[in-house]
């Protein structure tokens, strides 16, 4: 009658935190806190303060009691609410020792982030040794069960529990164990819900059935693809090999289911959304839905790709994908990012797929469009006199421009200004030409051939002028008369006159087998 709850009234209290068998129904909840691991599952029915937040060291208990909201059988079942991580549980008592049994129950779960974390049985008597005056904290019973004192355990961690909120509706458990040298045990589960905030549970049908050591315990469990879920009437448990089991799908809307399949996929085994088979054997079946999934993988610099849907769609939906080069380079084809294999070469690429379709956009040539490598626009978007100091390590850009140290330990500076602009309003001022400035590449292909192309422009007018540049590995010496010009992979000297406007250099290197290097620049006059 307690498991079923249809000899409570509605709203009847069921549980008991003295742990007090002789009350009605005999549940008990482990106590948990909020506000000390920051989370704030809870927060609504705990004590505020005048601020709204949570009053810190409060222990709240979990509300259970007899419902008729819903029910998988009569109209009554147990409702657990305030759920975010609490440990349930129920002392199952008078079994026979050395026994074998298989317990089963039905949960319902109300958030589609919710799962059952761990269901464990264990002896009624360790339970107790960490129950003091009404209270237990959740880890000594999730430590049981995972440490070997537990008669029974399945878990999340194991891959044995899979029971969750994407199912909509009641969902069946099962644990099997032997009961030794026990007559009195305890049932401790776990529902886990990490985004909502305390969210209910319903339990309902709990039953304890004896079993012979030679009864065949089978699984059956349903896998499925994307669009849709999947599950059995046999839950993620245990069932006596034998029985009645259906396996049935549940596509999203305006989807279809397709079929059944074997574990592999190969195999159409039915093509209902029900299927009942004798579950004679440990039985895993795959739902497939009539879907595609649709993505745009990503797209090689060198242009623009965007595709005018994405996501989960049903077969035979019409796809179109657009490819723009930027000047410099070309369009070398969509790639298909599962085989690497070309798809089609046409800039704009219509189709209607019956399967997944994952493209790839590549491009040849030079494909770092100019500005991009400074970011932001060429500064474009930093309030001007913003210095950018030695070291420039900035959330949005992914490289660092620094310089190296002077003799008497001065620093080049690096600030956004107006004075001298080639596009756009502003751009970088380096304070002190004599040292070089040093940029990071970072994200290269190995073994590739780039090139290096830059506006640069020398306010004073020297025909003395001369301009270093380089490219190597990071992290060593710049090179200098007596440094490591033989380690680069790019060096060279060139005269230059300055006070004459922008002019434009460009530079050519191999990458080799790194995929970082560093690209540095030096004026001297």
């Amino acid at each position: 009658a307690a498991s079923g709850a249809e000899n409570f009234t509605n709203g009847q209290n069921l549980l008991d935190n003295k742990n007090n068998p002789a009350v009605a129904g005999s549940w008990f909840a482990v106590w948990s806190t909020d506000g000390s691991d920051g989370n704030g599952y809870s927060a609504k029915y705990l004590d505020v303060d005048d601020k709204g937040n949570p009053r810190a060291g409060q222990k709240f208990w979990v509300r259970a009691t007899a419902s008729n909201d819903t029910a998988r059988s009569g109209k009554m079942s147990v409702k657990f609410e305030k759920m975010s991580y609490q440990t349930l549980g129920r002392d199952i008592t008078g079994l026979k020792k050395n026994t074998r049994y298989l317990l089963s129950f039905w949960v319902k779960l109300t958030s589609e982030s919710t799962y059952m974390n761990y269901v464990t049985i264990i002896p009624k008597q360790d339970k107790d040794a960490v129950w003091q005056d009404g209270e237990c904290e959740s880890s000594p019973l999730n430590t049981y069960g995972a440490g070997g004192k537990a008669i029974s355990y399945v878990s999340v961690t194991e891959g044995n529990l899979k029971i969750d909120g994407k199912v909509d509706g009641w969902q069946k458990i099962s644990v099997a164990f032997t009961t030794g040298d026990y007559t009195d045990v305890t049932l401790a589960l776990q529902m886990i819900d990490p985004k909502a905030a305390a969210t209910a549970l319903y339990v309902d049908d709990l039953g304890v059935e004896e079993i012979s050591a030679s009864t065949k315990l089978v699984n059956a469990t349903a896998n499925y693809s994307t669009g849709g879920i999947a599950q059995t009437s046999a839950g993620n448990g245990m069932v006596k090999a034998g029985e009645l089991t259906m396996f049935y799908a549940v596509p999203e809307a305006g989807l279809e289911f397709k079929a059944w399949y074997d574990s592999g996929k190969v195999t159409q085994i039915s093509d209902s959304r029900y299927h009942v088979i004798n579950l004679k054997e440990d039985t895993t079946l795959y739902a497939q839905f009539r879907v595609i999934n649709v993505e745009l993988v990503s797209y090689e610099l060198g242009g623009f790709a965007s595709v005018d849907k994405s996501g989960v769609f049903p077969e035979g939906t019409e796809v179109t994908f657009t490819a723009q080069v930027n000047e410099g380079n070309s369009f070398l084809g969509w790639y298909d990012a599962s085989n690497n294999q070309l798809v089609s070469n046409e800039l704009v690429y219509t189709a209607t797929h019956t399967a997944d379709v994952r493209l790839i956009a590549k491009f040849g040539g030079y494909n770092k469009p100019a500005r991009e490598v400074l970011g932001l626009n060429g500064f474009e978007n930093y309030a001007l006199e913003t210095e950018l100091k030695e070291t420039w390590l900035d959330s949005i850009i992914s490289y660092q421009i620094y310089a190296d140290v002077s003799s008497d330990n001065s620093w080049t500076k690096f600030t956004v200004s107006n004075r001298r602009v080639y596009e756009g309003n502003k751009a970088l001022l380096c304070s002190n030409r004599w040292r070089f400035t040093r940029l990071e590449l970072k994200g290269l292909n190995k073994n590739t051939t780039y090139k290096i192309s830059f506006k640069y422009h020398m306010q004073e007018q020297d025909d003395t002028a001369r301009m270093y540049t380089y490219v190597g590995p990071t992290g060593i010496t710049t090179p200098s008369d007596s440094g490591s010009i033989s380690s680069m992979y790019f060096y060279d000297e060139t005269s230059l006159a300055g006070g004459r406007g922008w002019d434009t250099y460009e530079l050519y290197f191999n990458s080799g087998e790194l995929s970082t290097l560093e690209f540095g620049i030096k004026f001297e006059a």
